[in-house]
């Protein structure tokens, strides 16, 4: 494969690698931006998981992140390649993929992994590992740990028939074996039986139960079928689902054998003159539109992307169409182009920029393109359409041709198979007619020598008459020569008898053949005429899946567009639904406002009211004081004005008196006095009134706007309550709006992972769940050093040529491997799943947890000790440098300053139990659900 790479520059127009060939196609149907590429540590830890099925060494991440060479991941790819753990990890992975952790049966499982290991590491070509598997018999020799694909199924055709499809070519055509798929219009019960005619006459050969069984074929034997839901019958030759049948080496009936399983074989399986099964690695390998190189190039990148372009794996079909057909097709060209070299296509793969992808790239659902989709998917439905129906014509017509031709071809079967039965007849009678000949030939050979024995005998006793007992023996010999000769002519007559049986079975055998021959001509037009039929329908139903891929891929994309186009609406939807929260919620501040303000208006009201109420009983008293007091001044006014008359009077006679004068002085200014005391009176009551009056006006006033107020108050606190309601419902309507908006968003992302756009998050196999434990917590490193210890103690000279290192890293991989077998087996029965099903579905279980929390498994890997993760820890006094390397052992990557200031914070707290908090420490980020998933 030394020009394997070459080939992988994708078509030759293109002159470009296939890594920028696929980075080309993504970008330019992702949905939305691609997601910015991830950093050094993240592709560090991504690319070892995938190309050695664990994460990097906590020092190869600080060199590697340390490192200023531009070139220096292409380096890091090439070197993961080379190692000796790669071989490893791609053997598991095909174990996983083939034998889907079946347990051991009829054979060996370690020398099936061995088998894998070494076809790998001699870069063997996946077809040629492929025809190896399908056509292995399980005899002693290099192959035989190749045949457990087959035994390991019990060598079941119809099992095989499934797994074959599903694993070889990515069709699972198991509903399809009794009629056609219920689902899967592509996938009909002719597809099945015509891959099941490949398997049809194999079968597990065991006579000896106790012993594993080998696998065996018969040299006849054809596939017929029945729908359980009509009553037409129909049959068909070794094919693959939508090619035409091969064309297999005629044997004449009867003659299907090179040894046939008799008891005289010594219990040796039969052995056919043609094997049907031999025909499957060719098959899957010369058709045009191959099937086998696509089913695989979808396989290989899954494992590499974490995603197959066409999902579930093992369901391709016209429904169901790749993520992105261009992209498939160049991948299955360029694989099949590059001589099936799985390491050269991991290669390419590693290197693009799609698997260099973040998980997260934001909300970038992508503008809508726009092109006539919706007009375009009308025009693939209508051809869809007119597709199943010429296909369903093709079918009627050949049903009916079938059934048409069902006489003569049961006819010729028939004569088949009395040549057959005569042949076999034949056959015994001249096994029969050998053995007498060969009696016979025997009877004549003995009568010979006892005749001679004879001869000699009475020559004897001629010769010497006085010799006592040669008369006796002469005459014993002529005895025992007369019956060899009776039953000579009595073998004699056998033989004759044989070859007369022999001669009449060969001439049933020639009536027979001869019989047959004369259907010749009609079994051959007939054979013609549905040979046409058969390939009417063949280019009908191709054509159908055609135009069906074509629809269901414009469906998609219309279904695409529509997703995008429902997720801009929902976002305009959410900003809306916000947008009206906010008008609402300003209005309810507003009215709340209101309120407030007609509250103090209303308490304002209520403070005049009160200071009304309290000036008028102020008022009412002060005016009645005024009143009274002008009363008794109005009332003394008279009195004191006659008092000063009668003084006045009484002067006159005594004008000199100076009392009478100082008496009348004072009258006149009592008097005065009382004038301007009522007259203040009076003014004061009527100034009362007057505020009375304006008092009176401003309760009025104030009465008036404490009932409005009051009025408004009650309007606007049920437009507040009101509003409150609206609130609500527009943040009920929003929170609708954003989960609605969430969940489109969730799709389009799931879009985004379907197109590459984003990385998809991976979840670690069993194997590289544990392996990645191990090697963090520095167990891995230890039962490796153990092994290349124990490897050149027994090497009588170190390995320093090319060859040798390779052999030694090789032997070494493998010793690891049968170190770490019993945990590794341990996460296989906890995390993966059941023996016989497709793997690779993550899920999460109690006795996970359990495993996790109370095994001591995981725990020991912790217990610090032969300088693992957690002695190196505890030697570290400074607490940044140890988060620093916690956190480059366990995730590839350096902790941000907020890890660094937890652990700190940790490790401060838990100061007297340091050790103790190390390990917890540990034991956290390994069971984290950072550590289990791909980055």
């Amino acid at each position: 494969m030394a020009g394997a790479l070459v080939v992988f520059c994708g078509q030759a127009e293109a002159g470009a690698p296939l890594r920028i060939r696929v980075d080309e196609i993504v970008e330019r149907s992702c949905v939305g931006s691609p997601a910015p590429l991830i950093d050094d540590g993240a592709f560090a830890r991504r690319t070892a998981l995938v190309l050695t099925g664990t994460i990097p060494e906590g020092a190869e991440v600080r060199a590697f992140l340390a490192a200023l060479d531009q070139a220096k991941r292409e380096a890091l790819v090439e070197r993961y390649l080379n190692a000796p753990s790669f071989v490893e990890h791609l053997a598991e992975q095909f174990d996983v993929l083939l034998m889907e952790r079946r347990p051991e049966k009829h054979a060996k499982q370690e020398a099936w992994r061995t088998y894998l290991v070494e076809a790998f590491q001699q870069r063997k070509p996946l077809d040629v590992l492929a025809r190896e598997i399908l056509s292995a018999d399980g005899k002693e020799g290099p192959l035989q740990p190749a045949s457990r694909f087959l035994l390991d199924r019990d060598a079941d055709p119809h099992r095989l028939t499934r797994d074959a499809g599903r694993v070889f070519l990515g069709i699972d055509l198991q509903c399809a074996q009794c009629h056609d798929h219920p689902r899967v219009d592509d996938y009909t019960q002719r597809d099945y039986y015509g891959l099941h005619a490949f398997f049809g006459r194999t079968f597990l050969f065991q006579p000896d139960l106790n012993a594993p069984g080998k696998l065996a074929e018969r040299g006849e034997g054809e596939s017929t079928f029945q729908s359980v839901f009509t009553e037409h019958a129909s049959a068909t030759g070794p094919r693959l689902p939508g090619g035409p049948e091969f064309v297999e080496e005629a044997v004449s009936p009867g003659e299907e054998y090179v040894a046939v399983l008799v008891p005289s074989n010594g219990g040796l399986p039969p052995e056919p003159r043609t094997s049907r099964r031999a025909l499957l690695g060719d098959a899957l390998l010369e058709r045009a539109e191959d099937q086998f190189a696509r089913n695989f190039a979808n396989r290989l990148w899954a494992m590499i992307m974490g995603r197959a372009l066409v999902e579930p794996v093992d369901l391709h079909h016209s429904s169901n169409p790749p993520a992105n057909p261009e992209l498939l097709e160049i991948l299955a060209s360029s694989l099949r182009d590059g001589g099936y070299d799985v390491r050269a296509f991991a290669r390419e793969l590693v290197l693009t920029k799609t698997f260099q992808r973040a998980l997260d790239a934001g909300q970038d659902g992508g503008n809508i393109p726009e092109h006539a989709v919706g007009s375009l998917e009308k025009e693939a439905s209508r051809l869809a359409a007119e597709a199943t129906t010429r296909w369903k014509e093709a079918r009627d017509r050949l049903e009916a041709v079938e059934t048409e031709l069902k006489p003569a071809f049961d006819q010729w079967e028939g004569a088949s198979a009395a040549l057959r039965e005569a042949v076999k007849h034949r056959n015994a009678a001249s096994e029969a007619r050998e053995q007498a000949e060969a009696e016979s030939a025997a009877k004549g050979e003995l009568l010979e020598l006892l005749a001679t024995a004879a001869q000699s005998a009475g020559a004897a006793s001629e010769a010497l008459r006085d010799l006592e007992g040669l008369d006796e023996a002469a005459e014993a010999l002529r005895a025992r020569a007369a019956q060899a000769e009776q039953e000579q002519t009595a073998a004699g007559q056998t033989l004759q008898e044989r070859a007369a049986a022999l001669a009449a079975k060969e001439s049933e055998r020639e009536s027979e053949a001869a019989k047959r021959e004369a259907l010749q001509p009609q079994h051959a037009e007939m054979r013609a005429r549905l040979a046409e039929a058969r390939q009417v329908y063949l280019d009908a139903e191709r054509q159908r899946r055609e135009a069906d891929l074509a629809h269901a891929s414009a469906r998609a994309e219309v279904e695409r567009l529509a997703k995008l186009k429902e997720l801009q609406g929902a976002r305009r939807a959410r900003s809306q639904a916000e947008a009206k929260l906010e008008r609402i919620s300003h209005a309810r501040v507003l009215v709340a406002e209101a309120v407030t303000g007609l509250e103090r208006l209303a308490e304002e009201q209520l403070s005049i009211a009160s200071a009304r109420r309290e000036w008028i009983a102020q008022s009412e008293s002060e005016t009645l004081r005024l009143t009274k007091r002008h009363e008794e001044l109005r009332n003394g006014a008279p009195i004191v004005e006659q008092a000063l008359r009668d003084s006045e009077a009484v002067r006159e006679r005594l004008p000199e008196d100076p009392a009478l004068q100082t008496a009348e002085q004072r009258l006149r200014a009592a008097l005065a006095k009382l004038a301007r005391e009522s007259a203040d009176a009076e003014e004061r009551l009527a100034a009362g009134q007057d505020a009375a009056a304006g008092w009176d006006e401003a309760g009025r006033a104030s009465d008036e706007a404490a009932a409005s107020a009051t009025t408004r108050m009650a309007l606007l606190r049920e437009r507040a309550a009101e509003s409150e309601r609206d609130e609500e419902a527009a943040r009920t309507a929003l929170q609708e709006a954003e989960k609605t908006q969430a969940a489109l968003e969730m799709d389009v992302l799931a879009l985004r992972e379907r197109t590459f756009a984003v990385a998809r998050l991976t979840p670690l196999t069993p194997e590289q769940l544990c392996r990645s434990m191990m090697q963090s917590t520095g167990y891995l490193a230890l039962q490796r050093a153990a092994a290349e210890a124990e490897y050149d103690a027994a090497q009588s000279a170190p390995q320093e040529s090319p060859a040798g290192l390779d052999e030694r890293g090789a032997a070494v991989e493998a010793a690891l491997r049968e170190k770490i077998r019993v945990p590794e087996s341990e996460f296989i029965r906890l995390f993966g799943g059941g023996a016989g099903q497709p793997q690779g579905d993550f899920f999460a279980t109690v006795d996970q947890a359990l495993f996790f929390s109370n095994g001591g498994t995981v725990r020991g890997w912790l217990a610090p000790g032969n300088g693992n993760l957690t002695e190196r820890l505890l030697k570290m006094d400074d607490s940044a440098a140890l988060a620093i390397e916690l956190y480059l052992c366990m995730f590839s990557r350096l902790p941000e300053e907020e890890e660094i200031r937890e652990i700190q914070a940790y490790l401060q707290r838990r100061a007297e139990a340091r050790s103790q908090a190390v390990e917890e420490l540990c034991w956290a980020l390994l069971t984290s659900t950072e550590f289990r998933f791909h980055h």
